[in-house]
């Protein structure tokens, strides 16, 4: 009789099966996130005043948390590579993520508009845009103060423009992510150098000032990747909600 071939997806392993369920960093990280928000919003807040109490009572709620978990974390030893480890950071993060968005500060601004004035930003007087010189008197620069909790930037639609995340990364993290970028001091040393040599500066060095030897980890612009950059995503702080 002729031998029966084994069905080659029968040959898979349960870790290769375990792999293909598992969720991608995006889904994980979103699937947390959503767990913070529904634990601490006892009520909608699609809309409510961003500056209203409901607001306010969602940010102290989650502001206590993410106080707690980052002094814990911070203060404790270096903890060991591990499933664990890696967990808590992903609950770090997506509680850094879950405070920003409960801590709004919302200009004037329409970001269509602001992109439109700025689209031109090559013509150069003195090393200053003519475009960003003249932006002061379409768009009131906010006087938002110092800025110590994660929060975001909206524009007057309440599209996100900016995400301020301080500490969403642990101190040991941190400590890993700095010693790598002290990697890259003399590749951006010699970039700089290169700058200075050239007579026609690329307009992404224009009005660039590097601190004096550029500080501890060196300054510039480095493309580490053909895919370096990543397309802007349109997100509504009500659209989370």
């Amino acid at each position: 009789m002729p031998r029966k071939r084994k069905n080659r997806s029968s040959t898979k392993s349960s870790a290769d099966m375990d792999y293909a369920s598992a969720p991608t960093l995006k889904e994980y990280i979103w699937k947390e996130l959503t767990t913070i928000i529904q634990r601490h919003s006892t009520e909608p807040l699609h809309d409510k005043d961003l500056s209203g109490p409901a607001m306010k009572r969602f940010k102290s709620k989650i502001r206590s948390e993410w106080q707690c978990f980052v002094h814990l974390a911070d203060n404790s030893e270096l903890p060991e590579p591990s499933d664990t480890a890696i967990v808590d950071e992903l609950h770090r993060a997506a509680l850094t993520v879950a405070l920003a968005i409960s801590n709004p500060y919302q200009t004037d601004w329409d970001v269509t508009r602001l992109a439109d004035r700025v689209k031109n930003s090559c013509k150069f007087d003195e090393d200053v845009s003519i475009e960003n010189a003249s932006l002061a008197k379409y768009f009131n620069n906010p006087e938002l103060g110092n800025l110590e909790l994660p929060a975001t930037i909206l524009d007057r639609f309440g599209r996100i423009m900016v995400w301020y995340l301080p500490s969403i990364f642990s101190s040991h993290r941190m400590t890993d992510l700095n010693g790598g970028t002290k990697a890259l001091r003399p590749r951006l040393d010699s970039m700089m150098q290169l700058c200075g040599k050239s007579d026609k500066s690329s307009w992404r060095n224009s009005a660039f000032c590097p601190p004096p030897d550029g500080g501890e980890f060196g300054a510039g612009v480095l493309n580490m990747s053909p895919g370096w950059f990543q397309q802007l995503q349109d997100v509504s702080l009500l659209y989370i909600f």
